[in-house]
């Protein structure tokens, strides 16, 4: 069984493909696993990868009709065999020692979920988001709340560092998850959202689940900011997108939040 596996939803991003698989090939961890979910991408970067899988026994390769990131992530998470799993976007990279430092300190600690820092590259500068003021192992329950409360907004950071609340607090590509977990709990990443908050979403049945979770203020992830990105860029179908949003989280409230707690 492989230490980690890390999942890659993949849809045109041939100019930076090559940068986001090497960073998980050179990972000093060795022992482990890359998934690359090819989501119909309509440019090279099905061959691209096969290239890689050729050459490489630790990544598997799944090619797939188009049906969105939140779909190709669950298609990875289906074959994935790690102790621990981490998703990454295809247009990112991770710093070298991501997976090592995710791996030692979910371990150690025997945690569910495990939280690092990130960089923000913006026009090919790296501008590090420290998420919490200071390291942290918890299983109290109103810590954990604190954490969903700020997927909803950065304003509700219980623990800012002294820069202030980061961006990014719901993003999956900095979270490593013990498989074994996922599997109990059934989280995963909800279609009808089409890319849009589903990683919010992921992150706050995580913390809702989980009996403990570890942040280390280590930074494990590099975040491209694109303008093409999924998040920036125009729908016109976004008032339906909207509702299944609010309806989403409504699910997520009845559930998780009926004494108010998240109001």
């Amino acid at each position: 069984m492989p230490k980690f596996s890390v999942i890659v939803p993949i849809y045109n991003v041939e100019t930076y493909i090559r940068d986001c698989v090497e960073s998980l090939q050179n990972q000093t961890l060795k022992e482990i696993e890359i998934i690359l979910v090819d989501d119909g991408s309509p440019d090279n970067c099905g061959s691209v990868i096969d290239e890689y899988a050729a050459a490489d026994d630790r990544i598997k390769v799944i090619h797939k009709k188009n049906g969105g990131v939140s779909a190709a992530r669950n298609d990875g998470l289906k074959v994935a065999t790690g102790e621990y799993v981490l998703f990454c976007d295809s247009d990112d990279m991770m710093e070298i020692d991501a997976c090592e430092k995710l791996y030692q300190a979910g371990v150690k600690n025997k945690a569910d979920v495990v939280i690092g820092d990130v960089y923000r590259i913006i026009n090919g500068e790296k501008k590090y988001a420290q998420f919490f003021a200071s390291s942290f192992c918890t299983q109290d329950r109103k810590v954990l709340d604190d954490l969903i409360r700020v997927d909803f907004s950065r304003k509700y950071c219980h623990d800012a560092p002294p820069a202030g609340a980061a961006f990014g607090y719901g993003g999956p590509w900095n979270k490593a998850v013990r498989k074994d977990f996922l599997d109990r709990t059934g989280i995963c990443f909800d279609v009808s959202l089409q890319g849009i908050f589903d990683d919010i979403l992921y992150t706050a049945y995580l913390y809702a689940e989980a009996e403990r979770v570890v942040y280390i203020t280590e930074p494990v992830y590099d975040y491209r900011i694109l303008d093409e990105s999924v998040t920036h860029s125009y729908k016109a179908e976004m008032p339906r997108i909207n509702t299944a949003i609010f309806a989403a989280w409504g699910k997520f409230l009845k559930k998780y939040g009926s004494d108010g707690r998240f109001n």
